[in-house]
């Protein structure tokens, strides 16, 4: 978290002296809601580890709408990128993360408003396709001949041409593909059990202040901002404002391993609670989506 924070304030300061190589609408659009992203998320931070509190509603909206606007708007600014493909596409992997997070921060909510659940399910698209672009990685990193399949490795390559399989490279490769097959499993378990069923157990078996589930309506927002901050130290490599070297350990150290100590901090808070209790209790016969047809 401290590093998480100091990255950010870093950041924000870096943010409003960088010449913008767009002025256009969506341009300022993305750098407002840049700056946005970063505070929402710092008070949220704040909030949570200063005082044990879990911010409102109104700051779960808000920061759901800064974070889909700033992804919105990040498009149409690729076409000023200049570097290798394989960098290109890590951008469009980092959006497609930071994208599904915030379904998985609609997911946090919906065991307040049920209805949200609804709301999850587009965010199936991105779920797969982080998987999708993850995998890209991985399979290009494997020895030649590695895949059965004709072409498999071949096609991955070509779409990030420029991947060198040092050991940074490597780990942060399996740590995106390892994040993006736990997230795939998380959204089937919340689409089969539903929000009373995934966030159940929790709420009647841990007792006192229940960190898993206070942290949970956080945790989405702190993940995202862990990828975000990344993605802007990726853009001062390639203005050469940081190393590339840096900005690799950080990759590894904040969004690659970052996200894994932000899934499971409510351990390092209360170490007496479940790793994994969305998980626990009476799974039901039938999915969710299906209980109000059968009834």
């Amino acid at each position: 978290m401290g590093m998480l924070v100091a990255l950010s304030c870093y950041c924000l300061v870096v943010m409003f002296t960088l010449k913008r190589k767009s002025s256009s609408m969506a341009g300022h659009m993305h750098t407002i809601t840049g700056a946005l992203q970063i505070l929402v998320v710092l008070w949220a931070i704040v909030q949570e580890r200063c005082f044990r509190e879990a911010p409102g509603a109104e700051w779960a909206v808000l920061t759901f709408v800064v974070y889909m606007v700033n992804n919105v708007t990040m498009w149409p600014l690729l076409k000023y990128f200049r570097g290798q493909e394989v960098h290109r596409m890590l951008f469009k992997l980092a959006y497609s993360f930071i994208l599904s997070f915030q379904g998985i921060l609609v997911i946090a909510w919906s065991l307040q408003y049920e209805w949200l659940y609804w709301f999850v399910m587009p965010f199936w698209f991105y779920s797969a396709k982080k998987l999708f672009e993850a995998s890209d990685n991985v399979v290009a990193l494997l020895p030649d001949g590695a895949l059965p399949v004709p072409g498999m490795q071949a096609a991955a390559r070509q779409r990030v041409s420029g991947i060198e399989p040092d050991t940074l490279t490597i780990v942060y490769s399996a740590l995106n593909f390892a994040g993006a097959v736990f997230d795939n499993m998380y959204m089937a378990v919340y689409t089969w059990r539903g929000p009373t069923g995934f966030w159940g157990w929790s709420l009647e078996n841990i007792e006192g202040v229940n960190d898993h589930l206070r942290t949970g309506l956080t945790k989405p927002a702190f993940c995202s901002l862990t990828i975000s901050v990344l993605v802007f130290l990726g853009t001062l490599v390639h203005r050469n404002i940081i190393s590339r070297e840096v900005a690799l350990v950080l990759n590894v150290v904040l969004a690659s391993a970052g996200p894994w100590l932000i899934l499971y901090y409510h351990k390092l808070v209360d170490w007496s609670e479940p790793w994994q209790p969305e998980i626990m209790g009476n799974w039901g016969s039938i999915p969710y989506f299906l209980q109000g047809v059968t009834q």
